[in-house]
Order: C-alpha cells, then sequence, then structure tokens
C-alpha cells in the first residue's frame, strides 16, 4: 500500500471519527436536564468511554499519518503528476 492511499485510508477513518465525537457529545448536552442522576451518571459513563475511545483511534492515525513516507515532489496528494512540480 503506498503513502498516499494509506493517507485516504486515514482520512476515511477520521472522519466518521469526527461524527461519533459531536453526536457523543450533543447526547450530552441533549440529555443533561432531561434525564434523573441516576440515569444520567449511566449516560455520561458510557459516552465518556465512546470518546475516549474515539480520541485513541484518533492518535492511533496521526502515529500513523507521521511514519508513512511523503510522496516525491511533482507528485500532488492527488496522485497526478504536475509538469511544473506539485500543484497547490
Amino acid at each position: 500500500m503506498s503513502g498516499l492511499e494509506v493517507r485516504k485510508l486515514l482520512h476515511d477513518v477520521r472522519q466518521p471519527l469526527a461524527v461519533i465525537q459531536v453526536a457523543a457529545a450533543n447526547l450530552r448536552i441533549r440529555f443533561a436536564d432531561r434525564l434523573d442522576e441516576g440515569d444520567f451518571a449511566y449516560l455520561a459513563a458510557k459516552l465518556d468511554r465512546i470518546e475516549e475511545q474515539a480520541r485513541r483511534v484518533a492518535t492511533l492515525s496521526d502515529r500513523i499519518a507521521k511514519i508513512i513516507p511523503a510522496e516525491p515532489h511533482g507528485t500532488p496528494a492527488s496522485g497526478v503528476s504536475a509538469p511544473n512540480g506539485p500543484i497547490r
């Protein structure tokens, strides 16, 4: 698998992570004053776990991105060679 393919895969992993993190935060806000203390504590603990695991995957994704070799000069991120260097 090339560095470009790995970067695309990491992007595909990060997108749903962002949605998961926002959804967990929204649930916490939405139900903060709608549940009794015990039920909200239970929900908050589960949301904490979801957010913790999402952060863990994001951290792993960042670590993988740091070890992927850079694309060769003249090859833009799209993988299409440009005659005068990378397209920015």
